[in-house]
């Protein structure tokens, strides 16, 4: 894999792109008042609660998860803040000290989403990448819409960045290093205590990693006990966590009304996203067959052979991750539909409940847009249309994202 020389240069860069996030999440802290959700989050889950009572979850709210509670907790404690009245039941409060302070934590958490994604394409493919990447995410509406959110998005965005970030240098290494195994999972573990429904993706990037980096070494070196222990904090640890908080914590298990499940979806991958994956795979799909049987594709004995390989090879297998977040995504669905009582007022189901897929797609869609590029890049004319479609997808989907945000923020 080339990549850019861990200069000065590349740590200034995102210093500068999370700097610049940082006031951009301030202004628009200060721009949206309180709304009720994160009201209700501040007065019942914190405020009114110590650390104890919050890691035991003694609050009712739609997660069952302590970590960001937690957190907002020490911000408050820190800071010396409560909130400046008592609350009534108003849907809006403009304060703004109890905006910037609510919403410091989930600032700084998408700030640091925003900066990862570019650092980590500028890192190892290039400064054009990571601009490239930089736009995808910037044009991302469910970005804009929880960046000023005190509620856990925003950590859940991050911590799912760091997780498929990890996981694509554990895919990009020949022999993966341990820190990045210590890493991934130290996020699992924050993830499970985050978000009950990170359970899909925990599962579904450790068997990933164990299918295409240790299955066969488990038979042939047969390293029962070394495997045993990294797959316990890896995903057993995790996976329990978020069991544990589902099933055995006091707070009531909502039950969700689905509407327009399609919608829900795609405000989290929209159509133009999906486009350009379909794309790539299409164009994968060629160059497997002009290039010999698709396994030398999908599987190189050396990464190092042909950069064309190694980008498709890395692009797919990122993708099925994509696909079973997908799956994972349309499971949930089914289960909220399951459970759904017509006859009973209960809460509509959000499309911020799929927001484990935006960061996936944003890095999946950088992934894909880099192999069409490599594939393309000696055919001019090619490469040309490829421009102008990836520039013109890239163009509509800022301009909707710009209108649906003036709206949230005017």
């Amino acid at each position: 894999m080339r990549r850019l020389p861990h200069s000065p240069g590349t740590k200034i860069w995102f210093a500068v792109i999370f700097l610049l996030c940082l006031g951009v999440g301030t202004w628009l802290s200060l721009k949206k008042p309180l709304w009720n959700d994160e009201i209700y989050t501040q007065e019942r889950a914190i405020d009114q609660l110590s650390y104890a009572q919050i890691i035991q979850v003694k609050f009712v709210e739609g997660n069952n998860s302590p970590l960001f509670y937690l957190m907002q907790k020490a911000v408050c404690d820190l800071t010396g803040f409560t909130l400046p009245m008592k609350w009534k039941g108003e849907w809006y409060l403009s304060a703004p000290r109890a905006q910037l302070i609510m919403r410091l934590a989930p600032n700084i958490f998408m700030s640091l989403s925003v900066a990862l994604i570019f650092y980590f394409f500028l890192r190892y493919y290039s400064y054009g990448m990571g601009f490239y990447a930089l736009a995808v995410t910037l044009s991302t509406h469910m970005i804009w819409a929880y960046w000023a959110e005190a509620r856990p998005y925003a950590l859940w965005i991050f911590l799912t960045v760091a997780q498929s970030l990890l996981f694509l240098r554990i895919l990009q290494s020949h022999r993966p290093k341990a820190k990045h195994t210590v890493l991934l999972s130290l996020t699992h573990v924050f993830l499970s205590l985050s978000v009950v429904l990170s359970i899909g993706q925990i599962f579904a990037v450790g068997a990933l990693i164990f299918l295409i980096k240790d299955r066969k070494r488990l038979w042939a070196q047969k390293r029962y006990a070394t495997l045993a222990k990294k797959y316990f904090f890896l995903m057993v640890l995790p996976l329990s966590i978020c069991l544990a908080y589902y099933l055995f914590v006091p707070a009531s298990l909502f039950r969700y009304r689905v509407f327009d499940p399609a919608g829900l979806l795609l405000a989290n991958i929209p159509m133009d996203r999906i486009l350009v994956c379909l794309l790539f795979l299409a164009v994968a799909v060629i160059f497997s067959v002009r290039n010999g049987a698709a396994d030398k594709v999908l599987f190189p004995k050396t990464l190092r052979v042909n950069r064309n390989r190694v980008l498709c090879w890395q692009g797919l297998l990122y993708l099925s991750l994509l696909g079973l977040m997908m799956i994972f995504a349309v499971l949930i669905l089914v289960f909220c539909k399951l459970r759904e009582i017509p006859t009973q007022q209960t809460i509509s189901l959000s499309d911020r409940y799929f927001m484990f897929l935006v960061p996936i797609q944003i890095i999946a869609v950088s992934l894909c847009s880099r192999a069409l590029w490599d594939f393309f890049r000696t055919k001019k004319w090619m490469l040309f249309n490829l421009v102008v479609v990836l520039g013109g997808l890239l163009i509509v989907r800022f301009l909707r994202t710009a209108l649906s945000i003036l709206e949230i923020y005017n």
